[in-house]
């Protein structure tokens, strides 16, 4: 399986007022190489209006192969499989000590979710 992170500003789509369940399907920026079962991160950006904190918040399962939606850019739909709504799965800090770039699409190298197997993320594997 690959691993990836999905950025998500609040400001363009909020997902904790949009999403009502684990089951929620939605479709996201995606790469080339994302291939259906892949696990999908999100990391929501801090927003000081809501006092919503940077972090990641749960994770997504790909359910299609990558197409190019309306606007040319390449997206995947994916279904939920774990949010929290009340603060972070992994705060920026950790995120920035393994990560290194959340602002965009991209996948997470395998040395690097061994690492991160060995913080809360591993909890909502």
């Amino acid at each position: 399986m690959k691993y990836f992170l999905e950025p998500i500003y609040l400001t363009d789509w909020n997902i904790f007022s949009e999403v009502c369940s684990f089951s929620y399907e939605e479709n996201f920026y995606a790469t080339k190489e994302m291939e259906i079962g892949n696990m999908v991160f999100f990391y929501v950006t801090k927003n000081n209006e809501d006092k919503i904190l940077s972090g990641i918040y749960g994770n997504s399962i790909v359910i299609n192969s990558p197409y190019i939606n309306k606007n040319d850019r390449y997206v995947v739909d994916i279904k939920i499989k774990y949010i929290r709504f009340d603060e972070p799965i992994l705060d920026f800090d950790i995120c920035m000590k393994y990560l290194k770039q959340v602002s965009s699409v991209h996948r997470i190298e395998d040395a690097i979710m061994v690492e991160l197997m060995k913080t809360n993320l591993a909890r909502i594997l």
